[in-house]
């Protein structure tokens, strides 16, 4: 069994302490936060009924278990998205963010200036950050734990944010994290949290986008519309 550790690790971003889990991670924590969520009393009935839940972007409600692709190319489509997290964190949700260099600072910023206390929220453990991992087995394991933390709190919903790191230094390589957003459609489909990856446009291949983005994610945000992905073979 593998061992988990929570660490504290500053970003050096002044006034903001992060905490971050290190990347170690299987399928098998998905599969006991599922065992959780279905054992806990008065809540079965979002398996049975799938209820929506308010996905803080452009006024839509989404069902639990949604795997959303956030396709966006520029800046007030990337402030849009952190509603999403925002959404969240003013009510009684569980946020996980998986860090990239690329988007980290400005998503943090974009939540100070939406008056979340930071701190407080990291210090909860109602914000965790994750750090990304070249494996990509150890990264669906410490997303996994991070779930599980956010279930143990009794979180009405666990909401992740991501934006896949494309050939950056420290994440998987391409094809595993293709396959790591394929498993995340079927592994998430019966839980209380709702995933948003983002594709910025701009920097993202079309073929990133065709198979990763559109192929691999049963919702799609894209020109202001939430909506499901009718090109995603995985959809349920």
């Amino acid at each position: 069994m593998l061992q988990f550790l929570l660490a504290v690790r500053s970003l050096h971003m002044p006034g903001v302490p992060l905490l971050l889990c290190p990347g170690v991670l299987s399928l098998k924590p998905l599969h006991r936060c599922r065992q959780t969520f279905s054992g806990q009393k008065g809540r079965e009935n979002v398996l049975i009924h799938k209820d929506e839940v308010e996905l803080g972007i452009y006024d839509a409600r989404v069902p639990y278990g949604a795997h959303i692709a956030f396709f966006w190319q520029n800046e007030n489509e990337f402030k849009d998205s952190v509603g999403f997290l925002e959404a969240g964190l003013k009510g009684k949700d569980h946020c996980i963010i998986v860090q990239n260099q690329h988007i980290i600072y400005p998503l943090m910023r974009n939540l100070l200036e939406r008056e979340c206390d930071l701190a407080r929220l990291l210090a909860e453990e109602r914000l965790i950050i994750l750090q990304p991992d070249n494996d990509a087995y150890r990264m669906a394991t410490s997303i996994g734990e991070a779930i599980q933390v956010g279930l143990a709190h009794g979180a009405p919903c666990v909401r992740l944010l991501g934006s896949p790191g494309w050939g950056d230094p420290g994440w998987p390589a391409e094809e595993n994290l293709i396959k790591l957003e394929e498993t995340y459609t079927r592994s998430i489909a019966e839980l209380p949290c709702v995933f948003v990856c983002l594709y910025d446009l701009r920097a993202v291949s079309d073929r990133i986008v065709k198979i990763a983005g559109a192929g691999a994610h049963e919702w799609e945000i894209r020109a202001g519309v939430v909506r499901q992905n009718p090109g995603n073979p995985q959809r349920v």
